[in-house]
């Protein structure tokens, strides 16, 4: 049937979707850390590690795009890290 996915791809998928979810988990729960390494830059990390860091996001993205396999770089999470806590008024 077209349009369906096999129940391999659909394994797939969830697996990237928890990689791509334990990434940025482990950047939140990490953030003050960061903080106080990373204050004002951009920060990308994979399988618990900071991979990259830059004060720009395309410079970043670039680098990370040479070194980075694409499931790689799709399972990153990239934030700016900013030096306080930002406060959203809603």
């Amino acid at each position: 049937m077209e349009g369906t996915l096999s129940p391999q791809s659909l394994s797939q998928m969830r697996s990237e979707v928890r990689r791509k979810r334990a990434n940025r988990d482990w950047l939140d729960s990490h953030r003050d850390e960061l903080r106080a390494k990373y204050a004002d830059k951009y920060v990308a990390v994979v399988d618990g590690a900071v991979i990259g860091d830059s004060d720009k996001f395309p410079s970043l993205l670039a680098s990370l795009r040479k070194r980075l396999a694409p499931e790689d770089l799709l399972a990153a999470a990239i934030e700016f890290i900013s030096k306080g806590e930002l406060v959203w008024i809603l």
